[in-house]
This record gives structure tokens, sequence and C-alpha cells, in this order.
């Protein structure tokens, strides 16, 4: 055993394994400027590796894991020849040709004045060509005629939201988009306008309709107007009582309707509640009142903002894209539409039981280091000491899920797979994505499926802990460089994905995790306040230390912030690679401005200067950028 690795060893912490690592990595290079900015020293190769193009402003690590996860996708998908016989993969690769090559104006205008067509009628600022007999007159319908093709597709209107509360299966209403007043937000406001003119242009009725698009987001404006109390607490209704606060909608026929195409026909066996009773009372007669005095304002202010809030999701048209960047943006895409069918051949491509079994057997011995250091704590008293072991001996791991079975019922549930996918129609594709998905979050908080449509797929790569459940998951995505490899030996596998494991871990001990008791039940007890705010207090150390690096003082007196520096921090949470990343100089002191985050190299040289490991392997002089007098802890 060398010098170096001896130095480290003695005391066998968490942050010991992940020092052996670093130091194991290290070993050809030169000590002096470890000890100056370990970062970079630690992420040159890595920027060497992956230079800036002229398109892009930054990378980091994480963009690296996501672009292989992209491109694994995309060899499946450009293949026809592969699975070709599984329908549902059929209908991801033609929503993706469609996404490559039918994002045009003219799909668009067609799309929407069909949509507009099918939902509303004949439509001044549109007119239709077509002699459909069937379709609605818009001059006959009401507030609820109106509203429902918003609810229908949304799950929201000007008016008011309607979702179903997963707990209790309650029917919810809660305020409509325009709750926020956008008379005194100025920044929502502006926001709102430029995307209701943006909308206008893209469908063709701007330039010829210039004063109804005016008059039509001045009453926008002047009904998302607000001077009711603020009500935060729901509370249950009778469908009489709701029909008394607002008259002008015919609630039963509505949700019948609703949920009826969500395949739920005993509405009226479930119970309601309201949120912002008032200010529903108010705008409704508002609305109303609005909607008689200028009919074709109101349509044009219905129909303009149904349209928006649609499109929200969809790619924008494909002409200033070059052929890279359509690929990337239409593979992110086909991953929120096709999640299920995409993660049954994403696992079993990436992930074995013998990995699964790695991160268990890592897991338990981060664990028990992670329980040695919190007894070996001396700030908390006896009883608090009591309270953080039994919390975090009940964290468990979730790891690696590989129940391909689970992604074939998800498949089976999901409406989803009964849109006719059409590679001639990108936006009409997108239309039917959008009725469906609302459709699935409905059903999944109406009925009790074994397996959960909300669920994140797990070819994201992602690694986070859950407080009620006790959980941390770790996903198939993030089970490669630099997070994992198969050629790792065991130093750089706690250098690496140890570090993941034990930064999750902190969690469940943070300022705001500590609030959730050993059985993931939220506490707001004084103790559990007393606590939290000791282990914020006890993070002051960080604050100063960060402080200095040039990082805005408001920003690291957040609670989310300092607690990911704890975790960074608690037996050396992070893994020098994992946090590499290329900036443009121009876009760090907007990073600096504008991120809820600390850069990376920040939060690398703040971990490791914490570290009297890191100091004694890398001969770190006294005082040293990586060696101050003063080193932080909390755990």
């Amino acid at each position: 055993m060398n010098r170096k690795t001896g130095a480290i060893v003695t005391g066998a912490s968490f942050g010991t394994v992940v020092m052996m690592f670093l130091t194991a990595y290290f070993l050809v290079n030169n000590e002096q400027y470890a000890c100056s900015d370990f970062y970079k020293y630690s992420c040159r190769q890595w920027e060497e590796e992956h230079p800036l193009s002229n398109e892009i402003e930054s990378m980091n690590t994480f963009d690296e894991v996501v672009t292989n996860v992209n491109n694994y996708f995309m060899s499946i998908i450009s293949d026809d020849t592969y699975s070709n016989h599984d329908s549902h993969l059929q209908a991801a690769r033609t929503f993706y040709k469609s996404c490559l090559q039918t994002r045009t104006l003219q799909a668009m205008h067609s799309t929407y004045s069909h949509l507009i067509e099918v939902q509303f009628g004949k439509w001044d600022l549109m007119p239709s060509t077509s002699q459909n007999p069937n379709v609605p007159n818009i001059d006959d319908m009401d507030l609820t005629d109106l509203y429902l093709p918003m609810i229908r597709h949304l799950g929201s209107s000007p008016l008011f939201s309607l979702n179903i509360d997963p707990k209790t299966r309650s029917i919810d209403i809660s305020p409509g988009f325009l709750s926020t007043d956008l008379n005194t937000d100025e920044a929502q406001s502006k926001e709102r306008e430029n995307e209701f003119y943006k909308t206008a242009s893209e469908l063709g009725i701007l330039e010829l309709n210039k004063k109804e698009i005016d008059d039509a987001f001045k009453l926008t404006k002047r009904l998302s107007t607000d001077s009711s109390p603020s009500e935060e607490l729901k509370i249950p209704v009778t469908l009489n009582e709701l029909n008394s606060i607002c008259p002008f909608i015919q609630w039963g026929p509505l949700l019948k309707e609703i949920l009826r195409e969500a395949e739920y026909e005993e509405y009226e066996g479930l119970p309601i509640t309201i949120k912002g009773k008032i200010q529903l009372q108010k705008r409704c007669k508002q609305q109303d009142l609005e909607m008689r005095r200028q009919r074709r304002t109101f349509q044009t202010m219905v129909i303009m903002n149904f349209i928006l809030e649609a499109s929200k999701n969809m790619l924008l048209l494909s002409t200033s894209y070059s052929q890279t960047d359509l690929a990337t943006q239409c593979i992110d895409r086909l991953q929120n539409v096709f999640p299920w069918t995409l993660e049954k051949y994403f696992v079993p491509s990436h992930v074995n039981e013998t990995h699964k079994k790695t991160l268990t057997d890592m897991f338990g011995e981060i664990m028990q280091t992670a329980s040695k250091s919190i007894s070996e704590t001396t700030w908390v008293d006896g009883t608090e000491k009591l309270y953080v072991l039994d919390k975090i001996q009940k964290v468990e791991l979730f790891a690696l899920y590989t129940n391909l079975d689970d992604s074939k019922k998800k498949e089976e549930i999901s409406a989803i797979y009964k849109c006719q996918m059409e590679v001639g129609n990108y936006y009409s594709n997108e239309l039917c994505v959008l009725k469906a998905q609302r459709l699935d979050q409905l059903r999944s908080n109406l009925f009790a499926f074994d397996v959960s449509l909300s669920s994140q797929p797990s070819f994201l790569p992602l690694a986070h802990y859950i407080s009620m459940t006790k959980l941390i998951h770790i996903n198939a995505g993030i089970m490669q460089p630099p997070f994992f490899s198969e050629e790792d030996d065991i130093w750089s596998r706690f250098g690496s994905m140890g570090n993941t494991l034990g930064h999750e871990i902190t969690h469940a001990i943070d300022s705001i995790g500590i609030y959730y008791d050993a059985n993931g039940n939220f506490q707001n007890a004084g103790f559990y306040q007393t606590l939290s705010n000791r282990i914020y207090m006890q993070a002051q150390c960080f604050r100063s230390q960060y402080a200095a690096y040039g990082i805005k003082t408001d920003k690291i007196a957040k609670h989310a912030v300092v607690n990911e520096l704890l975790a960074d921090n608690f037996g050396l949470k992070t893994s020098f690679n994992r946090f590499c990343e290329h900036f443009r100089p121009e876009v760090v002191d907007a990073y600096f401005e504008n991120s809820e985050y600390v850069l990376g190299s920040d939060r690398v040289n703040g971990a490791v200067s914490n570290s009297k490991e890191f100091a004694d392997a890398f001969s770190c002089p006294p005082d040293s950028p990586m060696n101050p007098q003063i080193k932080c802890s909390v755990w």
C-alpha cells in the first residue's frame, strides 16, 4: 500500500473509501493542482474530451448520460425491422416520423381548423371550407359548452380546473388557468401576451383580425382580475351546493361526460371538494356576464386560450432546426408520449440482476457507515440522535426496477395506444396524445390499478429520495459512465455510484427530510421544527464557505440549496467527475444569477476542502484552497 492510500485508510469511513478512489485515480498527476482547485484538476481531461460546439452554450456529465439514452432510442426507432411485430413500438415509430417530417405550417393550420370546427363549430376568424352539417353552432353555446372541450383535453379552463384526488377519489374543483391576476403580475402578463399573439400569428389570423385579437386579450386580462381573499383549504360540497355557487355551469352533465370518457359511470357517488369558493362564485357571474355582453369577443378569448394551452407541449415548427436538433427534439418528445413501450426495451438491454446486487451490497455498506457517523455526532441530544438513527435505518433502496410485465400492463391501460398515429400530421397526433394523457391521469386516480401511469419511466437517468415512501430510487438510465461502469473496480464504484447513494441517503435527514418520520408521515410538532432548525443552523459554516466562492447569499440561504450541499459533504458525497461541466464564459454569469443550484465546480471543491482525508492524501499545505483550517460538517 503506498503512502497516500495508507494515509486515508485510517478511520475507514465512507468518505475514506471515496478518497481511496480519488487517490488511486490521480496518483499519476501533479498534487499541486489538486490542492489549489480540485475541480479543474479532476475535470480537465473531461473538458478536453467534450469540447463545446458552436450551438452549445454548456454541457455536463448528466447531458452526456441523457445523450447516450437518446442514442439508444434513436437506434431502435430508426430501424424499421427492429421488433416490427410490436404494434406499440410501431405506433411510437409513426409518431417519431411525423415529428421529423410533418411539423409544417400547413399541418398545424389544418389540425387546429378541424379541432375548432369539431369542438366549437364555425369561427369567424378562421373560416372553414367544410360542409359538415353536424358541427355545433358556437352562437348557441353556453359557458358549459364552451369550457367542456378545455376540461376534456386540459383539465382546466379560464374559470375552473377539474381533477380527481388519488387518495380520496374526490372530484376536486379549483381555480382555472387565469387564476393569476395579469393586471398586477407584470411578468406573467407579458409572458401571456407574447404567447397569445404568437398563437394568433401561427394560426395565420393576426394580420387580418388585429382588433379582434386585441379585444380578446384585453378580456383575458380583465377576467383574471381578482380581489377575492386567498383560500388555500379545500372544502367539501354537494352537487347542489356547487350548482348554487356557480349556477352558469351545468355541473351534473359536465361531470357525467368527463367521467364517462374515463370509463367511470357512477360519478354521483364521488365526493366533491372545492378550493377557492369565493373566487369561483365571483368569476362565474363575471364570465357569464361578459359572454352575454360581448359574445364574439368571448368566443375568441375561449378559443385562443384553448389553442394556446393545448399547444404548450407540442414542438415548434421545424423550419429553422438542423436535422440533428430535430431528431433530438423528437426523441425527447417520444419518451414523454410512449414511456412504457420504450422502457420495456431499455431495461433488459442495460441492466441485470448482477447490477442490482452490486448496488444493494454497496447500499448496505454505506448505510452502516452513515449510521456510525451519526452515532459519533455530538451536536444533537440523545433523543434527537435516536430519532435520526431510527429514521435512516428505515430508508430502503428501490433500484433498477426490472418488472417488464408492469411495463406491458401500463401499455394495456394507457389511452395513448388508442390513438391512430399518422405519419402525415404531427399536430393531429399530438392532440390525440393530449386528450389520452388527460384520460390516463383521470383513470389512474379513479381506478385501483396495480401499476401507476404517473410513475417515472426507469430509463430516465435519475436517482432521488422520496420522503413519504422512505425509498431511494435508482433508475436504470443512470447505470452508465461516469456514474457506473462494469469495468470499474470497487473503489471507482464507491467513488461514483456510492456517492450518488450517499447523497440521496442524506436527504432523509436534511432540514426538510427530517420532518417526515420513520414511517414516512409528515410531522409539524415542535420536536421536528426544532431539529430542522438545528440542522439548518449547523450548516452555517457551509453557507459562509460557499459565499466565499461568490455564490449569492439569498441562494445559499434556501433550505433546498443548503440540503444539496449537506448531501455533497456528508462523507464526501460528491464524486469529482460526476459534476464536470462546460460553460461558455458569458453563460457562467447568467447561471450564477438565475440558477437555483450551485455550480458543479463549487460543489466539488467545497466538498473536498472539508475532507481531512483528502488533504492528507494529496499532502495539501495548510491554508491552501483545498485544505482550509476551518472544515464544515453536520453529520
